[in-house]
């Protein structure tokens, strides 16, 4: 069976605001200025091509900032992940992610060494493929 995902958050809130309905939170609209909210909507056609074109790679596509928390990843990479699927959300950390799938086993070679594993994996986060 196909692995059901929920629609990532960011795909949630540019629906909202492409439709002409902004999140209404008072958290939101207190941080948000109107000239932010017109750059945003702006940006709408140019993010929707992003996240069709990062769902249209046949592989796994995961993107984290400078902060390691997740921004997007297409559905291969959470079908692959799925053990992991609670915390692939937008906003997660890369730790988190890894904490999450140790205890759902989504990484068998850490059993018996998941302290030891999940150091080794956080240390190479940074590190380019061929270091």
């Amino acid at each position: 069976t196909p692995v059901v995902t929920p629609r990532p958050p960011i795909t949630l809130a540019v629906d909202k605001i492409s439709a002409g309905r902004a999140p209404r939170s008072e958290a939101v609209r207190a941080r948000a200025r109107p000239a932010q909210w017109r750059r945003l909507k702006a940006a709408v056609p140019d993010i929707l091509r992003l996240q069709a074109a990062i769902e249209a790679v046949p592989d796994g596509f995961v993107v984290f900032d400078a902060a390691h928390r997740l921004v997007m990843s297409n559905e291969r990479f959470r079908a692959f992940h799925d053990r992991c699927a609670e915390a692939l959300v937008p906003g997660a950390s890369f730790e988190e992610i890894l904490r999450a799938g140790l205890r759902n086993g989504q990484f068998p070679e850490a059993r018996g060494r998941e302290a030891d594993w999940l150091a080794q994996r956080l240390a190479r986060f940074d590190m380019p493929d061929d270091a």
